[in-house]
């Protein structure tokens, strides 16, 4: 007998998702208009709970691993997906998160330090810092990046924890994927690393790894 796996909607951290569905519409309103083609409205995260990676959090705890979770946030699908090759630093552009995606990779790609940190959060530019000071490290980001002369962005969703987040859910030309975050400082976006251990987060990243993103019907 085939077992049909359990579906569970998460609502935990309760303040953190709340805030989410409440204002996420208006954070995603302010992100730019530099878009594609796209399905805008309610993005569904579905995945089970064997895919998380945060396996402490409330999400994981007392389920079973083929239960499965999901979150909604206000969001697009991209459609076609929107394309992002590498740019000069004078085309740089922070004012939309997809535009300031494009400058963070063109920043790496070019190795050009000073132009890399300033296109991250003012709280994650020390650990940036540190990052380029390794050469070790800062060498093996470069040879992965080198691999790619643009990526694609599938999807985009707005995301309030401490602060209103916009999400760009991306893949390379190889398959594999990663999720930006971007955070609005003085009208101009920033990458961050401030979700890192945030299970909203991981749940989202885990479903678009796994190919459980829809729109709402």
């Amino acid at each position: 007998m085939r077992m049909v796996p359990q579906r569970v909607m998460f609502a935990a951290p309760a303040a953190r998702v709340a805030a989410s569905l409440l204002v996420a519409l208006a954070a995603l309103g302010a992100c730019g208009q530099d878009t594609p083609g796209s399905a805008s409205g309610e993005l569904v995260f579905r995945v089970r709970v064997a895919d998380l990676w945060i396996q402490s959090s409330p999400l994981a705890e007392g389920r079973s691993p083929d239960e499965e979770v999901e979150l909604r946030v206000a969001g697009e699908l991209f459609e076609p997906p929107h394309e992002v090759t590498v740019g000069s630093r004078d085309q740089a552009d922070q004012r939309s998160p997809i535009a300031a995606s494009g400058s963070a990779f063109s920043a790496f790609i070019a190795d050009d330090a000073d132009w890399i940190v300033s296109n991250f959060a003012r709280q994650d530019r020390e650990a940036i810092q540190s990052m380029l000071a390794n050469q070790q490290m800062r060498t093996r980001n470069r040879e992965v990046l080198a691999r790619h002369e643009s990526y694609k962005i599938f999807a985009r969703a707005a995301y309030v924890a401490d602060a209103a987040y916009e999400l760009l859910f991306i893949r390379y030309g190889d398959g594999s994927g990663f999720v930006e975050t971007y955070v609005n400082e003085d009208g101009r976006w920033k990458r961050t690393n401030a979700l890192s251990s945030d299970e909203g987060f991981d749940l989202m990243w885990a479903a678009f790894r796994t190919d459980g993103v829809a729109v709402a019907r």
